[in-house]
């Protein structure tokens, strides 16, 4: 619930506010305490923003008839002329949803959108009203591994519905990947608003897209509030689990942070380790005989003063694009070795503060922040790019794949020439050869101008090897540097690993992935792995929304099964072979079409065989469908 507006608040300081507002968010809040038909009759137009086209009001005379009557309105919630009301039932939601969006949310996707506006206290929690009673969910113990976003809510979803829960992490704190990562210019790349809890939507962030302690910060918050942080085992690394059918548990051995091994017995493990978590160094001769200063991006030096240093950046991957911007100004030189340029998209204020006046508006306006959040998570959805990952075999071979994505190709080379595009040598360096979204989209938050630095070089030529005094090209030359950042990214294909996983019959996880990689029925269970799921799991890597959306839904799955499991009396649910290889079949089938099998480029996306194992084929509609309830015809049972 929003916050009450003091009485000492002016007009004129909330007339200032409303400059700063998303007019379509402020529509919809127009529209829940009014009715006013008339608010659907404004005119409506598109405009780019990051990768798709998106609703705007297209008349002047409307964008300030809309301010006015929210001054109004918040006139007279200061004054106590009007009262807040609760939030309307389904069906006025929908109506008023496709106010905000300008696009008509019906059948299942409905349900999706609902849950993310974040009008109830905890849009994706489970009921147990009709469940196992308190008694018998108290003497089923389940392991979460991972205290990032993923296992946080796992265990707030456990603690809710009284399960007993053990949280392990290999780390001393919270955060998963945004305890392990701390480099110079780290940041989330999906907006703070997206990159939230259902549960906690309304959080005072301080960055449309927030940097790495801001996003620590959010995850210490949320584990003291829901009072998990001190059922947290810290630095206790999983080391394998066991399945031991004589008892229906888990078999799972720690290392503990006295530095012995430990057995700790689970009905049931949740796993939400994640995807980029373990760093990779390249494949490149002589990298352990360097003499100067080197580090990977995820293990950064910052007792290192890099200040005035000759530096050398492995890569141009995310990683690498976010630290050159902030660590560039600060170096002696620096020198960028390029194997594949990356597409970066333009955002308008990426690295600034959210402005008091807009904070003002997420604190203070009944409602502002679920419908702009709703907006935000619709125009970055289903319906605005899906269709851009498809390669249409009709279209010719132009650097993109279909209409959509040339159009974003377009996009983002006029962005691209209009940074660069005075240096064309430069400009043809960072022109990728294979089309946009075939890799991660970077957002620019300085890449460019950092680019242009006189102290900055770009090269593509190939590295022939590291000596002890920095890299050699294959042309012969060599580049002497005090300090290396290896920004070589992790091992994103190689789920759960280094635990040693074993099934039904001692069957290791490895070799059930052994003919062409992991997968995983909804990206969560395997065959002979029973009371086993995944969060962030073999192919679901998002086309649209976030992980933490796809984390929650995750989660009520996984507790969906254990509340049937509970509620027969069934010791364990392990999904059938036949399910699990018809879902793959129906995945293979529709990533064989998608821009990550083009030709033209090779990323982490794909496996060691060549096939899309990190990536969902699906949107996040079809998946919170498939999510919603677990259908028990899938699993075995015992």
């Amino acid at each position: 619930m929003s916050q009450p507006i003091a009485a000492t608040t002016t007009d004129a300081e909330i007339r200032e506010a409303l400059q700063q507002a998303d007019l379509l968010a402020l529509r919809a809040v127009l529209y829940q305490f009014s009715g006013d038909e008339s608010l659907r009759a404004m005119k409506i137009t598109t405009a780019p923003r990051g990768m798709a086209e998106v609703a705007v009001l297209a008349d002047p005379e409307d964008e300030a008839a809309l301010r006015e009557r929210a001054l109004d309105l918040l006139c007279a919630i200061r004054d106590g002329r009007q009262a807040v009301p609760p939030p309307p039932g389904r069906e006025e939601l929908l109506r008023i949803m496709d106010l905000a969006t300008c696009a008509t949310i019906a059948g299942d996707r409905a349900g999706f959108y609902l849950e993310e506006l974040a009008m109830e206290p905890m849009p994706r929690r489970l009921d147990w009203s009709d469940g196992p009673p308190p008694e018998v969910r108290k003497d089923f113990h389940v392991l979460v591994i991972g205290a990032g976003f993923g296992g946080l809510n796992a265990a707030i979803q456990l603690k809710d519905a009284g399960i007993p829960y053990t949280i392990v992490d290999k780390n001393p704190g919270v955060g998963g990947t945004w305890w392990q990562n701390t480099y110079p210019g780290f940041r989330v790349d999906v907006a703070s608003r997206i990159y939230s809890y259902t549960f906690e939507a309304g959080y005072d962030w301080g960055h449309t897209f927030a940097p790495r302690a801001e996003i620590h910060a959010y995850i210490e918050h949320i584990a003291r509030k829901y009072g998990v942080r001190d059922t947290i085992r810290f630095n206790t690394e999983v080391l394998s689990a066991t399945w031991d059918d004589d008892t229906a548990t888990w078999d799972v051995r720690v290392r503990t942070p006295f530095a012995t091994v430990e057995s700790i017995r689970a009905n049931a493990i949740i796993s939400g380790v994640g995807l980029l978590d373990r760093p990779v160094l390249p494949d490149i001769e002589g990298l352990d005989t360097f003499q100067g200063k080197m580090f990977h991006t995820a293990r950064w030096d910052h007792s290192y003063d890099y200040r005035g240093k000759r530096i050398g950046v492995i890569g141009t991957g995310a990683s690498a694009m976010q630290l050159v911007p902030d660590v560039a100004p600060d170096a002696g030189n620096l020198v960028i070795f390029q194997r594949s340029a990356g597409w970066v998209v333009p955002v308008p204020g990426y690295r600034d503060p959210v402005t008091p006046q807009t904070r003002w508006l997420y604190q203070h306006v009944p409602y502002y922040v679920n419908w702009f959040r709703l907006r935000m998570i619709y125009n970055g959805g289903d319906e605005m790019l899906l269709d851009a990952y498809d390669i249409d075999p009709e279209w010719p071979d132009d650097g993109s794949v279909n209409r959509k994505n040339h159009a974003l190709r377009e996009r983002l080379i006029e962005y691209l020439m209009s940074k660069v595009g005075d240096d064309p040598e430069l400009a043809a360096k960072c022109i990728p050869n294979y089309p946009p979204m075939a890799k991660r989209i970077i957002l620019d938050n300085g890449w460019f101008d950092a680019l242009k630095r006189p102290n900055v070089e770009l090269t593509t030529e190939r590295i022939a090897r590291i000596t002890p005094k920095g890299v050699l090209m294959e042309s012969g030359q060599e580049y002497e540097f005090d300090l290396l950042v290896v920004a070589s990214g992790f091992r994103p294909n190689d789920f759960l690993w280094p635990m040693d996983i074993r099934g039904r019959g001692g069957v290791a996880i490895n070799d059930l992935w052994a003919a062409d990689g992991s997968r995983a029925y909804l990206g969560m269970m395997m065959p002979g792995f029973p009371n086993l799921w995944c969060l962030y799991g073999p192919n679901t890597n998002q086309k649209t929304g976030g992980p933490v959306m796809w984390g929650e839904m995750q989660t009520r799955y996984a507790l969906s099964c254990m509340k049937e499991l509970l509620a027969h009396g069934w010791k364990s649910v392990d999904v059938k072979r036949e399910v699990y290889d018809e879902h793959q079949r129906r995945m293979d089938d529709v990533l064989a079409h998608s821009i990550w099998m083009h030709p033209s480029q090779r990323s982490y996306y794909r496996n060691d065989f060549g096939r899309v194992a990190t990536n969902t084929a699906w949107g996040c509609t079809d998946y919170w469908k498939w999510t919603r309830q677990p259908d028990m015809d899938d699993f075995i049972v015992r």
